[in-house]
């Protein structure tokens, strides 16, 4: 997002003064300015109509383009915020160990989707980042530790995933399985329910 040039502001904001208060000196005494300078003060008018001109045409420029980085600014906060809410509702059931009297068959359902609801929440969370500017300090430490985790275990966990969505997983299989996506939503939890409330407090 492109930052506003405050100069540019500045300007425009003398620009406009300065057109304002010739308008009112020429339109006070119009015979005396044109005798005193020799222009007219029609030429006056339309100079300070010129000046007035670039002074609204810059405004309105600056403020649709302060409206499209609000606009820009809210969509980022909320890819942001359904990321986090997508793994504050995956984290707790991927961190519980499985009801031991389903079936194999079952649990190793119940593990695929946790493996699944996990990783799809830090990719969108990854995706959300990108470009996005942290303006709070314990939202940037939440959001930094999350991706810490993430990018160390990443590799393992996409293989485990892996393993448990091939032929022939057994409990011993699964066990593994079930071990490396507890620990991780275990460790994620808290930096997660951290960078919620860090953002919310950032919106608020």
């Amino acid at each position: 997002m492109k930052k506003i040039n405050w100069f540019q502001v500045a300007a425009c904001v003398a620009a406009g003064l300065i057109g304002g208060v010739l308008a009112a000196i020429v339109l006070s005494r119009p015979a005396l300015w044109a005798g005193l300078v020799g222009i007219s003060a029609g030429d006056w008018l339309q100079a300070v109509a010129a000046i007035v001109g670039v002074f609204l045409t810059v405004t309105a420029t600056l403020w649709l383009e302060q409206r499209k980085r609000d606009a820009e600014r809210r969509e980022e906060q909320r890819l942001i915020r359904e990321a986090l809410s997508m793994l504050q509702t995956a984290l707790p059931a991927a961190s519980e160990p499985l009801d031991a009297e389903w079936d194999l068959e079952r649990r190793i359902h119940e593990t695929q989707v946790h493996y699944e609801a996990v990783r799809t929440g830090l990719d969108t969370l990854s995706h959300a980042r990108q470009g996005y500017r942290v303006r709070s300090y314990n939202l940037w430490n939440a959001l930094a530790e999350i991706e810490a985790v993430y990018t160390v275990v990443r590799p393992r966990i996409t293989n485990e995933e892996n393993i448990v969505r091939g032929n022939h997983v057994t409990g011993a299989v699964l066990a593994i399985a079930r071990e490396k996506i507890e620990e991780l939503a275990q460790n994620l939890a808290a930096p997660v329910d951290a960078a919620v409330a860090a953002l919310c407090s950032e919106l608020n």
